[in-house]
């Protein structure tokens, strides 16, 4: 619920928080995401072709793929059968 809200809270800051515009190399961003994230030693994270450089929001785009990827390995954190 706390997550739920959090983004709800988030997603109502978009109009108001002042867009900070700079070159982001996605690939290092997610490589450095997927290490903090540390995932169980049973789910791999592959990142088949290198990401592009776009002119983005830091921080919008941190959040992006922490979501994704937190949510991946929520999702695939089941026992294999």
């Amino acid at each position: 619920m706390d997550a739920m809200l959090e983004g709800i809270l988030n997603y109502s800051k978009i109009g108001r928080i002042p867009f900070q515009e700079s070159q982001l190399d996605l690939h290092r961003l997610v490589q450095n995401i997927i290490q903090q994230l540390a995932p169980p030693s049973h789910i791999q994270i592959l990142v088949e072709t290198p990401l592009p450089v776009i002119i983005g929001d830091p921080g919008w785009m941190t959040e992006v793929f922490v979501n994704l990827l937190e949510n991946a390995i929520k999702f695939m954190d089941k026992p294999r059968d």
